[in-house]
């Protein structure tokens, strides 16, 4: 699995602590879980054009990434153009890039199941009366079509 690891909001807590744990070998270890680091602002070599031909060829699909991680709050000011962040040497903000690269992730959160259990309990809640009126299978496919959405 390929993991690209982008840094926003000036936060860089979560890759001190990664580089200060008790294994060492930050990358050792992510590769014998079976993750390749493909970039990583701090320990990374590419640089530069190097570093941006990467995220150009994972946000086009020439190069397969599977896990982003974004380290720090996407910003979106002033007036939501994100150009409080700007990813040197492109010309265009930081939360523009995640939104290219989060359309080749081929790993996702488990975002729409937690939905779904949320609503289920929910729907556990109503009374007899919520479900005489509703077509059979129709609460389960607004359910199964709203985590989604």
């Amino acid at each position: 699995m390929n993991l690209l690891w982008l840094q926003s909001g000036g936060c860089g807590g979560c890759s001190m602590s990664l580089l200060c744990h008790d294994a060492g070998d930050v990358t050792g270890t992510l590769r014998a879980g079976g993750i390749e680091l493909l970039w990583h602002p701090s320990l990374s070599e590419q640089t530069g054009a190097e570093a941006l031909e990467l995220l150009e060829a994972c946000a086009e699909g020439r190069h397969a990434l599977d896990i982003l991680c974004i380290e720090g709050a996407l910003l979106r000011g002033p007036a939501g153009s994100g150009r409080f962040h700007m990813l040197a040497g492109t010309g265009r903000p930081m939360i523009d890039w995640a939104r290219l690269l989060l359309n080749q992730q081929t790993l996702m959160g488990n975002y729409p199941m937690r939905i779904r259990w949320q609503v289920h309990r929910y729907l556990l809640k109503q009374s007899m009366t919520f479900y005489q009126d509703e077509f059979a299978g129709r609460i389960a496919t607004k359910l199964m079509q709203t985590a989604l959405a």
